[in-house]
């Protein structure tokens, strides 16, 4: 099953007509590794959201979105996600992400 945020991603980069290898090299992975991510073998991290969003010119909480509704049913791959660390490297210049990771921490009892 592919998970709701890489959907959310193919989506967009889809719509903005931006290449995967556009993606991977701001990444740092090659493109095979990026087709990887895209199709849910391997996980985004918070830090691959945020640079991907920067790439396809959307807010990261866009792609976000979909992780607040899979937390409330105890979503695995969310379980992976480190809320605490990424909130205290980006709560100065993402004000809207942290609220959203807070609603996801509080959804997950944390």
């Amino acid at each position: 099953m592919i998970h709701p945020i890489n959907l959310k991603i193919r989506e967009l980069i889809e719509e903005r007509k931006i290449t995967q290898r556009e993606i991977a090299e701001q990444l740092g992975i090659t493109q095979g590794g990026f087709n990887q991510k895209l199709k849910s073998k391997i996980p985004f991290t918070i830090d691959d959201i945020v640079t991907i969003s920067h790439c396809i010119e959307v807010s990261a909480e866009e792609i976000l979105d979909p992780i607040l509704e899979y937390s409330k049913r105890g979503d695995p791959y969310v379980k992976t996600i480190d809320f605490v660390k990424f909130k205290e490297q980006h709560e100065s210049s993402m004000g809207k992400i942290v609220m959203i990771l807070e609603k996801i921490e509080k959804s997950l009892g944390r």
